[in-house]
């Protein structure tokens, strides 16, 4: 499937995102705004017997404040704050079945390679990736391009539509942004509390730092790294 999937980066999946303004990295993408990044990956498995869409939102305010770092100039899919699959966004922003993960198939007939819906066994072209990211992701981010949408989409009274947070710190920082920051703090409090102490040990300054930003006294124990 090397073969293909290349054939996927560069004839179908690749020119669409460009035409996006996304700039690729291997067979990542990003698309940068205001506020944060907009994030594609195509991924495949071992041997490359597969392959599925994964999707991401990073956040360089969620990275300021628990990191105390600049944005990356590429954000790969394990540092986005928010995250989510192209099967798991088209049925739920969608109401859509869509397979997630495609493997490979050779037509003797067509004399070409197809691809294989996993769950289905239905043989497509190559194009089909393209086209239901174009068809379901591409909407799907741009009703995600703010912190406000965002927030909106995750909270714990948000619609959801496929994205759900990563990490501990997400919510409880974009609550503090703009919803309730007494909420946030106690929200932030549950966390720390539930947290293995190893993972506190090693994380005394990450903390400190999203304690101090949500108006808290500096704590005695820390958190795990923010991941994507």
């Amino acid at each position: 499937m090397t073969g293909m999937r290349e054939a996927i980066v560069r004839g179908t999946l690749g020119p669409l995102l460009k035409r996006q303004d996304f700039r690729r990295r291997g067979t990542t993408w990003n698309r940068t705004l205001d506020e944060l990044v907009h994030v594609v990956q195509l991924q495949t498995g071992r041997m490359a017997a597969w392959l599925s869409i994964n999707v991401g939102i990073y956040l360089p305010l969620v990275d300021s404040v628990v990191r105390n770092e600049a944005p990356p100039s590429f954000v790969a899919t394990y540092r986005c704050q928010v995250s989510s699959t192209l099967a798991h966004i088209a049925q739920e922003g969608f109401g859509a079945r869509v397979t997630g993960t495609w493997g490979s198939h050779f037509d003797a007939e067509l004399g070409r390679e197809m691809l294989v819906a996993v769950e289905s066994g239905e043989a497509m072209g190559l194009e089909a990736v393209a086209d239901a990211v174009e068809r379901y992701v591409l909407p799907a981010f741009q009703s995600m391009r703010s912190l406000t949408a965002v927030w909106q989409t995750i909270s714990p009274t948000g619609v959801g539509r496929g994205w759900r947070a990563n990490g501990s710190w997400a919510v409880p920082i974009l609550e503090a942004r703009f919803g309730d920051r007494e909420a946030a703090r106690r929200a932030f409090q549950v966390r720390v509390a539930a947290l293995p102490p190893a993972y506190l040990a090693h994380n005394q300054e990450s903390l400190a730092r999203v304690a101090a930003w949500l108006g808290l006294p500096t704590v005695g124990a820390s958190v795990p790294p923010e991941t994507c």
